[in-house]
């Protein structure tokens, strides 16, 4: 890749990275409304119905980013994976029960905890390309850097050895 498509690779990323960072604000406060007033009509204290929407909505941000960094370090991601899938479908079910219930209705509760899943898990899926890219750049320029260390200790073993003959 060159130094240009590099360049505007990192402007791409970092401009979905922003993206989803307006779409988790916008997520976060459709979303606050609906699983706010889900867990005040479920029983628990308006005190503390705000905490809801944050374990909600949060756990699945976490969990993403625990997938991205299993994968980064080539193990399993399947608690991670199940975990996102479960607060996902939480998220979702949690704004459409208080929806009108409407096609529409359904589809606008819906979209805001949808829009956050697809946003960060394409960005975990950008970031992780970018950052194996990077890893396979720095380990060749280690290889570089080790193979030119050995060479130099041969050349002066067989300078030794032109010496000592």
């Amino acid at each position: 890749m060159t130094v240009n498509q590099n360049k505007t690779v990192n402007r791409i990323f970092w401009a979905v990275a922003v993206a989803v960072g307006l779409i988790a604000l916008g997520s976060f406060s459709l979303s606050f409304t609906a699983l706010y007033a889900l867990a005040i009509e479920n029983g628990t204290p308006a005190n503390l119905g705000w905490i809801w929407p944050l374990i909600v909505d949060l756990s699945m941000v976490i969990y993403t980013a625990a997938i991205l960094v299993a994968r980064l370090q080539r193990r399993g991601a399947e608690l991670p994976v199940g975990l996102t899938i479960f607060y996902g479908i939480l998220a979702v079910a949690g704004n459409i029960l208080p929806a009108p219930v409407t096609p529409l209705g359904w589809l606008v509760a819906s979209l805001p905890p949808l829009s956050l899943i697809f946003g960060t898990e394409a960005l975990r899926a950008m970031a992780h390309h970018g950052i194996k890219e990077q890893t396979a750049v720095t380990s060749l320029a280690e290889l570089d850097r080790a193979i030119k260390t050995k060479q130099a200790q041969m050349n002066r073993l067989n300078e030794r050895l032109n010496k000592s003959n």
